[in-house]
């Protein structure tokens, strides 16, 4: 997938970025008040890591969707 996406930005050029997209830092931002909101219900639940992976159990999944910013 890799070389197929390289060989088209040689060809084509950098794609577009969609500015309605969420930049990294806000998604790492929501992920980590996300983290805290699950640690507020009593669940041990690590921040994410500085490149935005979070090792979350699937189990708490819903619960981390319910704790979404509005």
């Amino acid at each position: 997938m890799n070389q197929a996406y390289d060989a088209c930005t040689t060809e084509l050029g950098t794609p577009p970025v969609n500015p309605d997209q969420p930049s990294r830092a806000e998604i790492s931002d929501e992920l980590r008040l996300r983290a805290q909101c699950l640690r507020d219900q009593g669940f041990d639940v690590p921040d994410p890591d500085a490149d935005g992976a979070w090792d979350l159990p699937e189990d708490l999944f819903d619960e981390a969707r319910a704790c979404a910013v509005q």
